[in-house]
């Protein structure tokens, strides 16, 4: 998560949200072409054994195993961003062909960060105005949706004066 303030008026502030990637695209096809080699090498030697069943479902898990890095790839591209501004608070996702935007009046917003259902589930956070909701944050770790909440309530509501 980065938080960026404008020089222009502090009491602007935009976070952006991204999920941690630890593979670049070059990185996650490297390693589909590594795993590609290993399968083609263990099904060659079953095939040359006589096992020929074995070379259609090792094409099957190269398959799934193609899709599930892509799929895991294209969601590490989604970035939140949040720019709170004197009048609003606006929430938008931006992916690779993906984009949807939500304002909320500032006076309105509150940060809701909801506990988890079960033990050992993460909470959600949430911006909240009147009667929409909008989750921010599902792709950060425990601990960094805390400080995101900690982190909004004071940049939404402003310092908390204790008399």
């Amino acid at each position: 998560m980065r938080v960026v303030t404008p020089e222009s008026e502090a009491s602007e502030r935009r976070f952006v949200i991204r999920p941690n990637r630890s593979l670049s695209l070059g990185g996650n096809l490297l390693f589909i072409a590594v795993v590609a080699l290993a399968l083609g090498i263990i099904a060659a030697v079953f095939v040359s054994a006589g096992y020929w069943v074995v070379a259609p479902f090792a094409g099957l898990e190269l398959l799934v195993i193609i899709l599930a890095v892509l799929s895991l790839y294209r969601r590490g591209l989604i970035t939140e961003i949040i720019d709170i501004t004197a009048r609003a608070v606006t929430v938008s996702v931006v992916g690779r062909r993906f984009e949807r935007s939500t304002r909320l009046p500032r006076e309105d917003s509150r940060v809701v960060l909801r506990p988890p259902p079960w033990r050992g589930h993460p909470s959600r956070l949430f911006l909240a105005a009147r009667d929409v909701w909008v989750e921010v944050g599902s792709c950060l770790r425990e601990d960094e949706r805390r400080g995101l909440a900690s982190a909004l309530r004071s940049a939404i509501y402003g310092p908390v004066v204790v008399r």
